[in-house]
């Protein structure tokens, strides 16, 4: 079974010609680089395409992807299905340790957050693992014409580098760096361990205004008011390590792999081998 990702932006409310010409080539421009970079990739942990697909009852062309039934990581979290977090975080930091090797240009995700991670489901090992998707902010580094669009971020899981106060598109695209990545999966990893997003108890008065805590004022959870589970204490130094305010200080996601697969009191020195994930008791 399949699933058609169509672009919902596509057609200008304006009945200008050069308005629609103009939404035209930004739309064309968009899914040639959404199907680029997506395309190119093969990895265990990242959705694959399957190809484009028009069709006169779709208002645009679509991209055709598997179907999840489980929905994305923030609906399956909501089914209070038993699943193993650190497994599902291991799943996460790898797609990006491989996404952040590609040469000769990283590919950078740009938006690592629970609505582009897919959930399958592996009726012979009965596992459940994670499928990145949503490569549309995606953007291969020193590429040319493969720049991500950075509309709207999301001050949950976006690094603060984002929110920097710059109206040039460009020069905010340039700071969308592999740790930009690695800041969100920090981000992530605290919801896969407490179920709850991050900064759930900070209150402003509208989204935008945590983006500029962050950005701003280095806003950062901390374990007094962010406690997390006691069997999941060993994940705050990683946590710490991937929100580093400066991108470069940051861990690499090859470094948070290694970390999230040593785990407490292993010795991570063996060589990494498939991802299993734990049973869960329904599927």
């Amino acid at each position: 079974m399949v699933v058609f990702l169509v672009f919902r932006d596509v057609h200008p409310r304006s009945d200008e010609e050069k308005d629609r010409e103009e939404a035209k080539r930004i739309f064309v421009k968009r899914l040639r680089r959404k199907c680029a970079v997506w395309g190119m990739l093969k990895h265990r942990n990242i959705s694959r395409l399957w190809g484009v697909v028009i069709h006169p009852e779709l208002s645009s062309a679509g991209l055709v992807s598997s179907f999840m039934p489980h929905g994305d990581l923030g609906e399956f979290i909501k089914k209070k299905i038993p699943y193993d977090c650190i497994t599902m975080a291991q799943g996460v930091a790898c797609a990006l340790e491989y996404l952040h090797a590609i040469t000769p240009g990283p590919v950078v995700h740009g938006s690592v957050t629970p609505a582009n991670i897919l959930i399958d489901y592996d009726g012979t090992t009965k596992m459940f693992f994670p499928l990145l998707a949503g490569f549309s902010r995606s953007r291969v580094v020193g590429g040319h014409g493969y720049t991500a669009s950075m509309r709207n971020p999301n001050p949950l899981y976006h690094a603060p580098e984002i929110f920097a106060d710059d109206d040039d598109i460009e020069a905010t695209n340039k700071r969308v760096v592999p740790g930009s990545d690695v800041y969100s999966l920090g981000m992530l990893l605290y919801k896969l361990i407490t179920g709850h997003d991050p900064f759930y108890k900070e209150r402003f008065s509208f989204p935008m205004a945590l983006g500029i805590a962050i950005a701003e004022e280095g806003l950062r959870m901390t374990k007094d008011k962010y406690p997390v589970p006691s069997q999941y204490e060993w994940c705050w130094p990683i946590m710490e390590a991937c929100w580093e305010f400066k991108a470069e200080e940051r861990l690499t996601s090859k470094e948070a792999y290694r970390r999230l697969r040593k785990g407490p009191g292993a010795d991570g020195t063996s060589t990494p081998v498939p991802i299993t994930f734990v049973a869960a008791n329904e599927a």
